[in-house]
Order: structure tokens, then C-alpha cells, then sequence
């Protein structure tokens, strides 16, 4: 069995193996925020860290948001030495790694002890690796059926994917404050030059619902209404409603749609038992 001391230099050895990135910036605490290995640039939220940025780092954009508050980027600058990643998420100097114990785990979880925290670990990595592998088995199979499949997609469709790809991307970009003006402004890039560059995830997004579609009918799969219930009790949890109010406000077609879009999920599954292991 391990010693606690050889257990630290392993985890300290995989910190030194993860320094931190070229360039970065740290806050008003002198804790490091962000890394990059390319120049980039970095928003701070909380008022005390746009103060210390005021006097301390460089101003590299200012955007004014549609709700009039002004955001402003700050270049991220190049990296002190000696910082490495611990397995807290921070970044400290090699001589500064916290002590691998108790304490630590108590403060970086919710677990009281070491050995409790690293046997989360150790069940989430064992976790992460099995979905992994069931999500390329999956993916595998999917891309085969792709493959064996005849289909010809309509130029009309695939654009219309597309502006749902873009319309996505916008809505992400407004939920952190970002216009796409302001984000076409930043990055040079267009509508036109974006939705191009979607077309190949676009059709590859077509071809995969056409195919799971098919399936599902060839096959006749349906969720359960065990199935439906619970996918129902999952959206409300995500909403904060009662899940029996939830589905009073879920109209027919949200339903039905939802059942179509789960009938899909199964076909993925049924596909990837079928593939032959090679």
C-alpha cells in the first residue's frame, strides 16, 4: 500500500507535468484566472477584479452590450515560472502544492477524508471511461449506418440547419453578454463565413436524425410511459416546477415531439448492440 508521502509526489509529479499556460492574468487576490497558450484576452465580473485590471493590465477591447452595460476585455499577459496546475483547479508555485490529507480534501469537497475523496475520484474516471467508450461504440455504428444509408440531402434543408446552428450560437454568445455584432467585430468573422464552415456538422447532423429516424419506425420504438414520466420529472427538476405542472404546460406537439426525439435516443442504442465487435 501506498504511503501518504509517495501518494503526494505522484500527485505532485502530475502537477509539474501541467504548467501553467503561456500567457495569463490573475485577480485582485493574485490567484490566476485564466491561461492560454495563444494571446487572448479576459473579462472580469467582479468589481474588485475590473479595479486591480484598471491599474494593472492592458485594455484590449470595450463592448457595449444591448443592455447599455459596458463590458471590457484585458490582454492576457505572459506567464510567471514556476506555476503548476493542482488538482484543486489552482495554480501554484511547485514549493507552494498544498498537502495532500485531510484538510486538503475537506476544502477542494464535500468528503471529510482523503481516502473517501479519492475513492470519488477513482468511481468518476471509471465512470467518465465507460461512457466514453459506450459514446465512440455508439458514434461508430451511427457513422456506419451513415455510410451504408442512400440519402440526398436538399440544399434548403441543409441551410436551414445551419441558421439553427448560428441562432444557436448566437443565444450562447447573448447569455454571456455578447452580441454577434460584437462577436464578428472581435473575431473577423461573417454570418455567411460561419454558416459555411457549419455546413459539414450540419449535414452530418441531417444524415445521423434521417438514419436514427428510420430506425425508429423500421423498429417500432417507443419510450415507455414509465420512460416519458421520467424525462418529464428530469426537465422539471432542471426548471424548478412540479413535474405534474410541467406536463399540463407541454402542449401536444412539445410531447409528441419529445417522445420522437427519445424513439431516436433508443434507435441509437439498438444500432450500436447490432454492430458486430470487432
Amino acid at each position: 500500500m501506498k504511503t501518504l508521502e509517495q501518494v503526494r509526489q505522484e500527485m505532485l509529479a502530475k502537477a509539474m507535468s501541467q504548467p501553467l499556460a503561456k500567457y495569463s492574468l490573475k485577480d485582485s487576490d493574485g490567484r490566476i484566472v485564466v491561461s492560454s497558450n495563444a494571446p487572448s484576452q479576459h473579462a472580469f465580473t467582479d468589481p474588485k477584479d475590473e479595479a486591480y485590471a484598471e491599474s494593472h493590465y492592458k485594455l484590449s477591447e470595450r463592448f457595449k452590450r444591448d443592455d447599455g452595460v459596458i463590458i471590457k476585455y484585458w490582454k492576457l499577459e505572459p506567464s510567471p515560472q514556476g506555476y503548476f496546475h493542482s488538482a484543486d483547479g489552482n495554480y501554484y508555485l511547485s514549493t507552494e502544492l498544498p498537502e495532500l490529507d485531510d484538510d486538503f480534501a475537506k476544502d477542494v469537497s464535500e468528503f471529510d477524508t482523503l481516502a473517501e475523496y479519492k475513492e470519488h475520484i477513482k468511481t468518476n474516471l471509471e465512470d467518465k471511461k465507460a461512457d466514453e467508450a459506450k459514446r465512440a461504440k455508439e458514434d461508430a455504428a451511427v457513422d456506419k449506418a451513415i455510410e451504408n444509408a442512400q440519402m440526398d440531402i436538399p440544399e434548403a434543408m441543409l441551410m436551414t440547419q445551419c441558421r439553427q446552428m448560428l441562432d444557436d450560437f448566437s443565444r450562447r454568445m447573448q447569455s454571456q453578454g455578447l452580441s454577434m455584432d460584437q462577436y464578428f467585430q472581435f473575431t473577423g468573422m461573417t454570418a455567411d463565413k460561419m454558416m459555411e464552415d457549419m455546413k459539414p456538422q450540419a449535414l452530418k447532423r441531417i444524415q445521423t436524425r434521417l438514419v436514427l429516424e428510420k430506425v425508429a419506425e423500421v423498429e417500432n420504438i417507443q419510450p415507455t410511459e414509465e420512460e416519458v414520466n421520467e424525462e418529464i420529472s428530469k426537465m422539471a427538476e432542471a426548471y424548478k416546477m412540479e413535474a405534474d405542472k410541467l406536463k399540463e404546460l407541454l402542449g401536444e406537439r412539445e410531447l409528441e415531439q419529445m417522445k420522437k426525439d427519445m424513439a431516436v435516443q433508443k434507435a441509437v442504442t439498438v444500432i450500436a448492440d447490432a454492430a458486430k465487435e470487432v
